[in-house]
């Protein structure tokens, strides 16, 4: 074993030590159930833990919307120095605005829209109105699949 080897073995023991008493993200490890539940119930508890955390624990959404949107009305003197040039700006809106968009339609569908829908469907089931309950829970589960699956999409923006 020479020096570096060491080095590496030393560093990396140090790291699994601090991560066992120190973990990271504990916002996502809290959303994991110790109790039994289905995967689909898992899976949709860590991508909402996911999004509210990327909002809310680290700040990543909308300052870099707020960025974006500060940006749009610069001179070209000041695409220059912030940018490089409008050119880049331009393109960089085309491809992350929309997505950043959607990222905070994703969050407030999660953290209170899809409630509200909750609230309706627990009211009409309770009157007995079952089709019109049936077309909420319907449209719940759409608008879950449709979030989660553009979620899972744009995973690469969630870092900060």
């Amino acid at each position: 074993m020479n020096i570096h080897q060491i080095a590496f073995t030393f560093s990396d023991v140090k790291y699994k030590i601090k991560s066992w008493f120190f973990p990271q993200h504990k916002t996502l490890r809290k959303s994991i159930p110790n109790t039994w539940m289905d995967l689909d119930g898992i899976i949709e508890k860590f991508l909402d833990a996911a999004i509210i955390s990327y909002v809310e624990d680290e700040d990543g959404l909308y300052p870099a919307i707020k960025h974006i949107e500060e940006s749009e009305n610069l001179t070209d003197e000041e695409y220059n120095t912030k940018w490089g040039s409008k050119d880049i700006f331009l393109r960089y809106k085309e491809s992350k605005y929309g997505d950043y968009l959607l990222l905070s339609k994703i969050y407030h569908w999660i953290k209170s829209d899809r409630a509200q829908f909750q609230e309706w469907y627990d009211l009409y089931l309770d009157k007995g109105d079952y089709k019109m309950s049936n077309n909420l829970e319907e449209y719940i589960n759409a608008q879950n699949t449709y979030y989660y699956m553009q979620l899972i999409k744009m995973r690469g923006h969630l870092w900060t």
